[in-house]
């Protein structure tokens, strides 16, 4: 992807949502979003993140980023 496509999706903001189908109240129910990857945690350290930050997933983040850039290839 060029340089030029890339800023121009990044300034690409619009409120118009006419193009979307309309979804009732028991679609949006239903609908469950799929994330690609997932990971499960230990209930303990799942615990431990929660208690020392409010935003315990840039939490486990920054833990794991740090582990990832510390590990020599």
């Amino acid at each position: 992807m060029t340089e030029e496509r890339i800023a121009e999706l990044l300034k690409f903001k619009t409120r118009n949502y006419a193009d979307c189908p309309p979804q009732t109240a028991e679609q949006l129910r239903k609908f469950h979003p799929r994330y690609p990857e997932f990971i499960r945690l230990d209930q303990d350290i799942f615990a431990w993140l929660r208690q020392t930050d409010t935003n315990y997933e840039e939490k486990a983040n920054t833990i794991l980023r740090q582990a990832m850039a510390s590990v020599v290839h």
